[in-house]
């Protein structure tokens, strides 16, 4: 089952997100050896849309998201190869000489040439000092923010707002937030709202 935006939304979709990431890490399907997702070719991407809708009744309104869940698995897959097999050595002789047991030696050697780039060194910077930043932790665990608010909806027989799902997803039980930078974007969707109906010049 998925929402109006092609979102899946029922029980069952933790395993169906599980086995999109073994899709992502499957070498025939969808390769290391490129240095972006954008430089994958189209056909595989279709390959592995088929091999979704074999084995799961989607829809085509659903294809976009679940590629796109796809590369963002494929990506994170990458970033724990560099984390606990390349950034723990000090040469490439040695990241080489000890690669990750399940990646092709082609693709592990792709990967040591080019995180060792300048521009591949560039943009891990950024992207670190861009992670850095995200200081809002939410309180869904593996659950989707589709799901949560598919399951409140239902529950409540209400629609939810994107300001109502994230204050749904970012308070504890105790009705505090969940961190500071939580609490100031909570204060300022309810200052939004007052401001609408008026109540605050």
């Amino acid at each position: 089952m998925v929402n109006k935006f092609g979102q899946p939304i029922d029980p069952g979709s933790g395993t169906y997100t599980k086995y999109l990431g073994t899709l992502a890490r499957n070498a025939n399907l969808a390769p290391l050896c490129y240095k972006t997702w954008w430089e994958m070719p189209k056909q595989l991407k279709e390959d592995m849309w088929n091999i979704v809708k074999g084995k799961y009744d989607v829809r085509i309104m659903s294809k976009h998201r679940t590629i796109s869940s796809i590369e963002k698995k494929w990506r994170g897959y990458k970033c724990e190869l560099k984390s606990e097999y390349y950034s723990v050595r000090d040469t490439d002789a040695e990241r080489l000489a000890n690669p990750p047991p399940d990646v092709e030696k082609e693709h592990w050697e792709f990967l040591v040439r080019h995180w060792g780039t300048p521009m591949a060194k560039e943009v891990s910077k950024k992207n670190k000092e861009c992670r850095g930043k995200q200081t809002m932790i939410h309180t869904t665990g593996t659950k989707s923010f589709a799901r949560v608010s598919a399951e409140i909806e239902e529950d409540e027989s209400i629609q939810l707002s994107r300001a109502d799902l994230f204050i749904c997803t970012h308070i504890n039980k105790d009705g505090k937030a969940t961190d500071a930078a939580a609490s100031e974007m909570i204060i300022s969707f309810h200052a939004s709202i007052l401001q609408k109906r008026g109540h605050v010049p």
